[in-house]
C-alpha cells in the first residue's frame, strides 16, 4: 500500500498536465460573428474581440468574453468615436494601464490605416461604458500598413506597443512595399497620447539580397518573447517589390538593445497568418508557442507544389535562447474528454493569461477556407506534452524549388556549357555547331518552363523588383540568341573571306552570349539570396560559380598561349619561306 502511494505521489506531484485542448461553451444567446483577421486581447478573466473579416465584409464590433460567467456581451460604443472597421491589424494589451490597443490594418476599398485605438478594458468591471479613444501620436510614425508583426510584453511592468514589418501600397521610390522596420509605441498620460520611436530603419530593396538580413513580409507570424526580444516566423515575402517566397518558413529574432536581427533555425513547414503568443514566467523568457497558420489556400498564391501538412494536434515551442538544434520543439497536443480538436485554421488569434493558459478565437478553416467561431483554451505544461518528432522532420516543395531547379541547370550548367564548347572546341569540325545548337536551343525550352512556374508563387505579377525585371530581360535575350542564330549570314561556298555583314553577325552574338552568361550567373545569385535556403544550397552555387570561372579562365588563358604560339610559329614559317625564297631567287 505504502509503494502504491508513493507511485501515486510521483505521478501527480512530479509530473504535470500535458499541453491539452478544450472547447469552451457560451451560455449566452448573443455571440460574435465567425470571422479572421481580428484582434484577440485578455484581461483579469475577460476576453475582447474587435474587427476582423467575414465574407469579405470588413468588421468593427467589439466583444467581451467573461471566463466566470462565459457569457458574451457586445460593448456598444459611439460609431464616429470607435475605430474604422478593419482587418490584420496589430493589437496587444497593456496590462500595467489595462488598455487594449489596436493598431494599423487594412479597410473596405483597401484603405491603409496608421491610426492608433485604445479601449480601457479597467472600465469593465464598472458601470460605465467602455469607449474607444483615438491615441494622439508623435514621433518617427510608421507608413500605413497591413499585416504587420508586434504587440505587447505579456507582464504587468510592460508598457511598450511594438510595431513592424508589414505591407505598405505607397512606399518612398527607395523601399520595397514589404517592410521589416521595427518600431515602438511609448504611452504618454497613460496613454492619453504617444511617441513612436523608429528601432530599426526599412532597408533599401538590396536587403532582399543580403542574407543577414530578413527580408520585408507581412502576415508573419510573430511574439513579443522578453521585455526586449520579438521573435518572428514565416509570412509572404513576394509581389510588388517584395522578393522571396510566399509562404516563406524562416524565423528570426530582433534585440532592441542592440537593435540586431539574429537568424534562427527552420522547422515548421512554411506558413502565413498563423498565431504565436509568448509563454509566460521567468524560466520561458524567450519562449513563444505557435498554432496553425496556412501553407496553401486562397489566402495566398498556393505556390507550395506538395507539402506534409500539419495536424491539428500539433503545436511549435520556440526558444530563441536555445541551441540552433534545440530552437524548436514539435509537440503533440491532448484533447479533452470530447476528443476535440480545433480545427486547422489561419487568420486566428491567441492570448495568454499570467499563468499561462492559451485562449483561441476565429480564423479561417484551411480545409473547408470556411470562417470558425469556436472559443478554444490550451492549457498544461509544456516540459509534460510528448515530443511529436524529436528535432524538424517535414517535406514540402514548392514552385519557388520548381522555378530554380529549371533556372539553375539552365543559366548555371547548359548555357555555360554551349559557350564552352562554341569558343574554345571548335577543332571537332562542324559538330562543335551543332551541339551548341542544340544546347541553347533546349536550354531555351527548359527556361521558358521555369519561367512559367514563378507566376504561382508571387503575390503580384508586377515586375517591379529586380530579380523580376533582370530575368524578364534575360529571357527576351535568350529567346533573341537563337533565332539570330537561326537567321545568321552563310560564308559564300568557297571563299574563306567574311562579309561585312557576317563579322557584325559575329560581334553581336558574341557580346550577346558574353551578356547573357553575366546576367544568367547574377540572376542566379540574386534568387539564391532571396528564396532563403540552407546553407547547403549556398554553398553548392558558389562551388558550382567558383568552378566555371575556373574553367573559362584556364580555357582562356590556354586558347591565348595556343594563339600566341601558333602565331609565332607562324610568323617563323614566313620568314624561312621568305629566306628560302630569296635564296632560291639569288641562285
Amino acid at each position: 500500500m505504502l509503494v502504491v502511494l508513493l507511485l501515486l505521489t510521483g505521478v501527480y506531484c512530479g509530473h504535470g498536465r500535458p499541453l491539452t485542448w478544450q472547447q469552451i461553451s457560451a451560455i449566452s444567446t448573443e455571440k460574435p460573428q465567425e470571422r479572421f483577421g481580428h484582434a484577440l486581447g485578455y484581461y483579469n478573466n475577460l476576453l475582447v474581440v474587435y474587427g476582423g473579416l467575414r465574407g469579405g465584409t470588413y468588421l468593427r464590433d467589439t466583444w467581451t468574453f467573461n471566463l466566470n460567467t462565459s457569457v458574451w456581451e457586445e460593448i456598444e460604443t459611439d460609431v464616429d468615436k470607435a475605430p474604422p472597421a478593419r482587418a490584420h491589424c496589430t493589437f496587444g494589451v497593456l496590462r500595467s494601464q489595462g488598455l487594449f490597443i489596436v493598431t494599423y490594418g487594412i479597410g473596405p476599398s483597401s484603405i491603409y490605416y496608421d491610426d492608433v485605438w485604445s479601449l480601457d478594458l479597467k472600465t469593465l468591471s464598472s458601470a460605465v461604458n467602455p469607449e474607444w479613444k483615438k491615441i494622439t501620436v508623435s514621433g518617427d510614425i510608421p507608413i500605413a500598413r497591413s499585416g504587420s508583426f508586434g504587440g505587447v510584453f505579456n507582464t504587468e511592468a510592460a508598457d511598450d506597443f511594438w510595431l513592424g514589418g508589414g505591407y505598405s501600397p505607397t512606399p518612398d521610390s527607395l523601399h520595397p512595399t514589404h517592410n521589416i522596420d521595427v518600431y515602438k509605441l511609448t504611452s504618454l498620460d497613460n496613454f492619453a497620447t504617444g511617441t513612436w520611436e523608429r528601432l530599426y530603419d526599412n532597408p533599401t530593396v538590396a536587403n532582399q539580397f543580403n542574407p543577414d538580413l530578413p527580408h520585408g513580409r507581412f502576415h508573419a507570424t510573430s511574439a513579443i518573447v522578453t521585455a526586449t526580444n520579438i521573435a518572428i516566423y514565416g509570412g509572404c515575402l513576394s509581389g510588388d517589390r517584395g522578393g522571396g517566397p510566399c509562404p516563406s518558413e524562416d524565423a528570426w529574432s530582433f534585440d532592441s538593445n542592440s537593435r540586431v536581427w539574429s537568424q534562427l533555425s527552420m522547422c515548421p513547414t512554411p506558413r502565413v497568418l498563423g498565431a504565436m503568443v509568448p509563454l509566460p514566467g521567468t524560466a520561458k523568457a524567450g519562449q513563444a508557442l505557435l498554432f496553425g497558420g496556412t501553407e496553401q489556400s486562397a489566402a495566398i498564391t498556393g505556390s507550395l507544389v506538395s507539402v506534409t501538412k500539419y495536424q491539428t494536434p500539433e503545436v511549435y515551442v520556440l526558444d530563441i535562447n536555445g541551441a540552433a538544434d534545440t530552437q524548436w520543439k514539435h509537440l503533440q497536443t491532448q484533447s479533452d474528454s470530447q476528443g476535440l480538436f480545433p480545427g486547422r485554421r489561419y487568420g486566428h488569434a491567441m492570448a495568454v493569461t499570467e499563468t499561462g493558459t492559451i485562449y483561441l478565437f476565429g480564423g479561417k478553416l484551411v480545409d473547408i477556407d470556411t470562417e470558425a467561431l469556436g472559443l478554444w483554451t490550451l492549457s498544461g505544461e509544456v516540459d509534460d506534452t510528448p515530443l511529436l518528432s524529436p528535432g524538424c522532420e517535414r517535406k514540402w516543395f514548392s514552385y519557388v524549388h520548381l522555378h530554380g531547379t529549371f533556372m539553375a541547370l539552365v543559366w548555371g550548367i547548359l548555357l555555360p556549357l554551349g559557350i564552352l564548347i562554341a569558343r574554345y572546341y571548335r577543332f571537332f569540325g562542324k559538330s562543335w555547331m551543332y551541339i551548341h545548337a542544340i544546347i541553347q536551343i533546349f536550354s531555351v525550352l527548359i527556361g521558358l518552363t521555369g519561367f512559367v512556374m514563378i507566376f504561382p508563387t508571387v503575390y503580384d505579377p508586377t515586375p517591379n523588383h529586380p530579380h523580376a525585371i533582370i530575368g524578364i530581360v534575360l529571357m527576351i535575350l535568350s529567346l533573341i540568341q537563337p533565332i539570330g542564330g537561326i537567321f545568321r549570314p552563310h560564308l559564300k561556298t568557297g571563299r574563306r573571306n567574311k562579309g561585312g555583314r557576317r563579322i557584325c553577325w559575329e560581334i553581336f552574338h558574341k557580346c550577346l552570349g558574353i551578356l547573357i552568361l553575366l546576367l544568367g550567373f547574377t540572376q542566379i545569385t540574386l534568387g539564391v539570396f532571396l528564396s532563403v535556403p540552407p546553407l547547403v544550397v549556398w554553398a553548392v552555387w558558389i562551388g558550382v560559380l567558383g568552378l566555371w570561372i575556373v574553367t573559362f579562365i584556364v580555357h582562356e588563358v590556354g586558347k591565348w598561349i595556343h594563339y600566341i604560339i601558333k602565331r609565332k610559329r607562324n610568323s617563323k614559317d614566313r620568314v624561312e619561306d621568305y629566306a628560302h625564297e630569296m635564296k632560291h631567287n639569288k641562285n
